[in-house]
């Protein structure tokens, strides 16, 4: 297995026959922090009780050690990175189980045309209406 630091190319960096846990597969905005004064977004690509998979910026930059949030999920978990790639997406296992905390921010999705601050759709005069009907 790569250890910490480990550079590791293509197809090998996804480990999926090593995890002990499965990942599923997610897109969410993440926050690294690391002592004394790093910090950097990501994007987690993949989420599982026992790790993650993060796209980053630069990958070589990023700390062995460093805490990761979640803020839309209010999670929160201590970091090891086991590998990195030429992708500059990196693997981390957690090294321990992460912590829920209150998230920072809600994602709230409306429906087209329904947002509060939207006014009523009317249409227009000139805009025809049509009906359309499927064949069976």
């Amino acid at each position: 297995m790569a250890g910490a630091g480990t550079a590791v190319k293509g197809a090998n960096a996804d480990f999926s026959d090593r995890r002990s846990t499965p990942r599923k597969r997610i897109l969410k905005a993440g926050v690294i922090r690391a002592l004394p004064d790093f910090e950097a977004t990501c994007v987690v690509r993949d989420l599982s009780e026992g790790g993650a998979k993060l796209k980053v910026k630069n990958a070589k930059q990023v700390p062995e050690l460093f805490q990761l949030t979640i803020e839309l999920d209010g999670l929160l978990a201590k970091c090891e990175v086991m590998w990195r790639n030429d992708a500059n997406e990196i693997g981390v296992k957690f090294e321990a189980p992460a912590v829920a905390i209150p998230p920072a921010r809600k994602q709230v999705i409306y429906p087209p045309m329904a947002r509060p601050d939207m006014p009523e759709y009317k249409p227009r005069p000139f805009e025809r209406k049509t009906k359309v009907i499927f064949d069976k």
